[in-house]
């Protein structure tokens, strides 16, 4: 993400499809599924089309997340900095986890993976209104205000510039 007009920018991205093949898991254990498999890539390619390469990656330690962003990025060939944060797993929104990993302020951008909340969804508290986020889909926004003031930052603190779902052109689940 090198877009010199924009301080600071941040991507939020759901995990792609997940399995439910397997009842004896935990939710932490579940896998991609076919179709997340395919997903993954699309996402990462769609990102590199759009030149958007994070200068650091936050993602969640759910096996989910984490196949999410190894086929991420092996479609874009990046190789950023990746944190995986246990709290992302268990974080609702606005509850900081991971914001100290941003605070130096040194990082112009960020990809984070966390949980979509049932109570109030981190992009729809960033961006002030309402906003669903599937499988395999993602978040633009772009931040003046310093990481460290993020987690503080009220409703609509940042600019909305994006949603997109690349992932969803594979179809099935097989």
């Amino acid at each position: 993400m090198r877009n010199l007009a924009i301080d600071r920018e941040l991507i939020l991205l759901r995990h792609a499809k997940s399995s439910w093949g397997q009842a004896d898991l935990a939710d932490h254990d579940r896998p991609l599924n076919g179709r997340g498999r395919r997903q993954a890539p699309l996402v990462g390619a769609w990102l590199a089309a759009e030149d958007c390469e994070p200068d650091l990656v936050l993602c969640s330690s759910a096996r989910r997340a984490r196949e999410t962003l190894e086929g991420l990025l092996g479609a874009s060939g990046w190789q950023p900095p990746v944190v995986f944060e246990e709290g992302l797993y268990h974080a609702g929104a606005g509850s900081g986890v991971g914001a100290d990993r941003l605070a130096g302020g040194r990082c112009p951008s960020a990809v984070g993976r966390g949980p979509q909340s049932r109570s109030e969804p981190p992009v729809s508290r960033l961006a002030g209104r309402e906003i669903a986020l599937r499988a395999a889909c993602l978040t633009r926004f772009e931040l003046s205000a310093p990481w460290s003031d993020i987690v503080a930052a009220g409703p609509g603190s940042a600019r909305f510039i994006d949603l997109a779902c690349p992932g969803h052109d594979a179809e099935s689940d097989a």
